[in-house]
Order: C-alpha cells, then sequence, then structure tokens
C-alpha cells in the first residue's frame, strides 16, 4: 500500500506538472485568440470602411473587388480557424478539469491509503505491546506456579509441624500434670517433714524438762518426793501444766490443715479452713484487698510459688509456734501478741 501511495503520488505529482503546462498552452491559445479576435475586429472594420467605400464609389474596379472578396475569404478561414482554436481551447479546458478531478480522487486516495498505513503501524504497535504483555503475564504466572508450590511444601510441613506441636502440648501437659502431682506430694511430704520437725523439737524440749524436773526430784528428800509425785500434778505452777505438755485441739487441727490441705492450686475460688471458717478469693479480690493486689502485682509470682507449695502455711504455723509459747491453742490481743503474730 505505500508504494502504490508513492507511485500514485508519484503519478499526481505527473498529472500536476502536466497540468501546468496545459495552463501554459491554454493561457497562450487564449492570448492567440484573444489576439486573432483583435485582428479579426480591427479586419472588420477595415471591411466595413472598404464597403462604406465601396457603397460610396459604386464605380470601382473589379480588381478592387475580387481583392476585397479574396480578403473576406481569408477572413472566414481565419474565423474558422480560431473557431478551431476555441473548441481545442475548450476541449483542453475539459481536459483540466477531468486532470484536476482524477488528481482530487488520487489525492483522497493516497490519504485513505496514508491513513491506512499509519493505522497497520499503530495496530502492528499494540499488538506488540500485547505480546509484551502476555509474556509478561505469563513470566508473572510461572513465578505465582512457583510461590503456591512453595508455599504448598511450606503448609505441608507446616502440619506437619502441628502434629508434632500437639503431640509435643500434649506431652508438656501430661509432664506439667505429672509435675503438679509431683510438686503437691513433694509439698506434702515437706510439710510432713516439717509437722515431724516441730514435733521433734517439742519432744527434745519435753525431755529436757522431763531429765530437768527429774534431777530436781533426785535433789530432793524422800519424804517430800512422794507427796509432789503423787499429790501436785494440777496446780498452776507445775512445769507440766505451764508448759504445754498437752497439745491443745486448736494447734492439732492447725497442723493438719497444713499438712494436707494448704498446698491448693491458686485457681481455688474459695476455702474452708476447719469447716467453721469460708473464705472466698473473688469477693476478697474485688473488695478490701483489691488496692493491696494491685500494689504488689510485681511480687505475684514469688507469692503464687510459695502458696501453691504451702511455705508459706507452714512459716505462719511456725510463727504461730513462736508467740503461742505456752501452748494454749490461741493468740491475745492485750498481750500483743496477735500484733507480733
Amino acid at each position: 500500500l505505500r508504494r502504490e501511495a508513492e507511485q500514485l503520488l508519484e503519478e499526481n505529482e505527473k498529472v500536476t506538472n502536466e497540468l501546468g503546462n496545459l495552463r501554459e498552452e491554454s493561457g497562450w491559445l487564449r492570448n492567440q485568440v484573444v489576439q486573432m479576435e483583435a485582428e479579426h475586429d480591427s479586419e472588420r472594420m477595415q471591411i466595413r470602411d472598404l464597403h462604406e467605400q465601396l457603397a460610396q464609389q459604386p464605380a470601382a474596379d473589379s480588381e478592387t473587388l475580387e481583392a476585397l472578396r479574396r480578403e473576406a475569404e481569408s477572413a472566414k478561414d481565419l474565423r474558422e480557424g480560431l473557431k478551431a482554436q476555441a473548441a481545442e481551447a475548450n476541449r483542453l479546458r475539459e481536459l483540466h478539469a477531468a486532470l484536476e478531478a482524477d488528481h482530487g480522487r488520487l489525492a483522497m486516495r493516497a490519504r485513505m491509503e496514508g491513513d491506512r498505513a499509519h493505522q497497520e503501524g499503530e495496530l502492528k504497535a499494540q499488538i506488540g505491546y500485547l505480546v509484551e504483555e502476555k509474556e509478561a503475564l505469563c513470566r508473572q504466572r510461572e513465578t505465582l506456579e512457583e510461590e503456591l508450590s512453595t508455599l504448598s511444601a511450606e503448609v505441608e510441613s507446616l502440619q506437619i509441624s502441628s502434629v508434632e506441636v500437639e503431640e509435643m502440648r500434649r506431652l508438656a501437659e501430661q509432664h506439667a500434670a505429672e509435675r503438679g502431682t509431683l510438686d503437691a506430694e513433694a509439698a506434702r511430704l515437706r510439710a510432713e517433714n516439717a509437722v515431724l520437725v516441730a514435733e521433734s523439737r517439742e519432744m527434745l524440749l519435753r525431755l529436757t524438762d522431763a531429765e530437768m524436773r527429774l534431777d530436781a526430784a533426785d535433789a530432793l528428800p524422800l519424804e517430800n518426793e512422794l507427796p509432789d509425785c503423787w499429790g501436785g500434778a494440777g496446780n498452776v505452777g507445775d512445769p507440766v501444766a505451764t508448759n504445754g505438755s498437752a497439745r491443745p485441739a486448736a494447734v492439732t487441727v492447725a497442723e493438719q490443715w497444713v499438712l494436707h490441705e494448704s498446698a491448693l492450686p491458686l485457681e481455688t475460688p474459695s476455702i474452708s479452713y476447719a469447716d467453721r471458717i469460708f473464705i472466698s478469693f473473688a469477693e476478697l479480690a474485688t473488695g478490701p484487698l483489691a488496692a493491696a493486689a494491685a500494689a504488689n502485682v510485681r511480687h505475684r509470682q514469688r507469692l503464687a510459688s510459695i502458696l501453691e507449695s504451702g511455705d508459706a502455711a507452714r512459716a505462719a504455723l511456725q510463727a504461730y509456734r513462736v508467740h503461742d509459747s505456752d501452748r494454749r491453742g490461741s493468740l491475745e490481743w492485750h498481750n500483743g501478741r496477735i500484733l507480733d503474730f
């Protein structure tokens, strides 16, 4: 199409050049026709003058008339030649108009061919762009397929890992349950050990006190020894009564509670002490002890450890034994022992 358009443009230039030449020839012919018409007019004027002269001179000779006739005939031939040239000029004008119409059609066709070539170029460029986009999309698809395969492998590994983690969690829970049981058993054993140590100390004190009383009895006369041994055991000044050799029931209950029930989990909602005193930890947490709990939150882990292990209960029992030195089974306010405890 481009080559045809170029050939049409060349033909258009040739036709334009021919039209220019035809315009020049037509102009020249037009000038000749105008000049011949001017000459014809002048000759016609001369003939009219001659006719007038002939009319004025009816006695002119035949030679002059013959000459005039020949001139008239030559003028007639000239007029016919002028008519033929005018017809040729008209034909050239029609040919020029036809050539101009052909030139317009060729120019229109050339523009259409040029537009078509331009559109084809744009279409080729769009096709190239679409091909590049297709290649880019193919590359992206390959990349996504690789990522999908990688993710599938990771998902499979994560599924395997999740199964392993679930098994490890189950083993950890089992281990934690076993550890809790072992910790509770260890706490119970520590409590029993602490009670046994306390009882051993108390028995050692009893033995020491008995040895001292026996030494004192050996130092007394025989007549004074028998009444004291058989008669005065219930007096206020008796060492056995004042040192609390007969253990109060309240102390025994406290020791049994520390031994078997003090090491409770921290999630226990409430507790009943000696089947008489009920304590709800939820009410204490939202009530009078809320501010104290917030202020001592940094000690929570340590306190939780000593509460769940029973160390706090054993320490409290040991402190009570220190302040209840005469083994009454209770502390009194007026002597300051509750404040000291």
